[in-house]
């Protein structure tokens, strides 16, 4: 498979009593595919047939590009502060033409500090309600304490006065 089909990148053989003979094979094109067969004597063929009927009827789908601010996380109690949630990888899943997908974020983080180091949230890809992927989602930027207007009349008042 490496040598005779175009994009193959990956090939793992075997064979069980059970199961008689087993093959798994990746191939990159437009994205990526994983063919798996069980007791399939012409496992072959099967997978070139079958790596072509997915790279004939789905594509690559970006959801998120890297680097990509996705969402907000707000981070004080009115809900006024917020700090951008940026996807560090591309996240992107294999579907049809008119498929719809939808994403959901999930936010684990809701107390400071924040670093660019927090997983502030997963963003998770659903196509026809089953999840098909998940990202975590970083804060753009550190934040280490709540700065609203009492915390800085609080540090204005505290600084001394200087007499000309």
């Amino acid at each position: 498979m490496l040598w005779r089909y175009e994009g193959c990148n990956g090939v793992k053989t075997g064979f069980t009593k059970k199961c008689g003979r087993c093959l798994v094979t990746s191939a990159e094109r437009n994205g990526s595919l994983i063919c798996v067969t069980l007791n399939a004597p012409d496992d072959w063929n099967d997978h070139t047939e079958l790596l072509n009927y997915g790279f004939d009827n789905f594509d690559k789908k970006v959801i998120f590009k890297k680097g990509e601010k996705v969402a907000k996380f707000f981070y004080d109690e009115q809900k006024k502060k917020s700090v951008p949630l940026v996807c560090r990888e591309e996240a992107s899943v294999m579907m049809k033409d008119g498929e719809k997908h939808s994403v959901k974020i999930e936010y684990l983080k809701e107390e400071l500090p924040l670093t660019k180091e927090t997983v502030c949230a997963v963003a998770h890809i659903y196509l026809n309600g089953e999840e098909l992927h998940s990202v975590n989602l970083y804060s753009a930027r550190k934040i280490t304490e709540k700065r609203g207007v009492f915390y800085k009349v609080f540090n204005l008042l505290k600084r001394p006065f200087i007499d000309n």
